[in-house]
C-alpha cells in the first residue's frame, strides 16, 4: 500500500537522524526497489526515495555508489 511505503520512508529518513545509518541505508534501498514496482522507476515518489539512499550512502562516505544512485 502507498501509505506503508511512505511510512517506511520516514521511519528510514528517523533512523538516519539518530545515527542509524546502516539500518536506514537498507530500509531504503527496500523502499526504493517497492517505490519502482509500485510507482515505476520515474514517479516523483520514487526519485525521492532514490534522493533519499544517496544522502544515506554520502553520510557514510559512499560518495560514488551515491552517484550511481
Amino acid at each position: 500500500h502507498p501509505a506503508t511505503l511512505f511510512a517506511q520512508g520516514n521511519l528510514a529518513d528517523a533512523l538516519a537522524d539518530v545515527g542509524e545509518i546502516e539500518e536506514a541505508e537498507g530500509m531504503t534501498r527496500d523502499g526504493l526497489e517497492r517505490r519502482e514496482r509500485v510507482f515505476g522507476p520515474l514517479s516523483p515518489s520514487t526519485l525521492s526515495s532514490r534522493n533519499n539512499l544517496a544522502t544515506v550512502l554520502m553520510r557514510q562516505n559512499l560518495n560514488n555508489e551515491a552517484l550511481e544512485i
